[in-house]
C-alpha cells in the first residue's frame, strides 16, 4: 500500500519521465563509448569530463525548472 496520493503518483511520473527527457542518459553512454575510442593518454581529460558533467546538471536542472509542482510531493 501507498502512502502516496493518486495526484502525488502523477506528479512522480511526470518526473521521472521529464528527468528521462532531459537527462539524456544515450548521452552518458554515448560520452563513455567516445572517451573510450582515444588513446589512453587522452581519455577522460578533466577539463572535458568537467564539461560533459556541466552540461549534463543544466539538463537535469531544466526537470526542476519545468516542473517546480514537484516539491509538493513533500507536502
Amino acid at each position: 500500500i501507498s502512502t502516496l496520493s493518486y495526484d502525488q503518483w502523477n506528479l512522480l511520473s511526470t518526473l521521472v519521465y521529464s528527468f528521462d527527457e532531459y537527462s539524456r542518459y544515450s548521452l552518458v553512454e554515448q560520452f563513455i563509448e567516445d572517451q573510450n575510442t582515444l588513446p589512453v593518454k587522452l581519455r577522460f581529460k578533466h577539463s572535458i569530463v568537467t564539461d560533459f558533467f556541466t552540461s549534463i546538471m543544466s539538463r537535469i536542472q531544466l526537470v526542476y525548472e519545468k516542473h517546480r509542482d514537484i516539491l509538493s510531493l513533500s507536502h
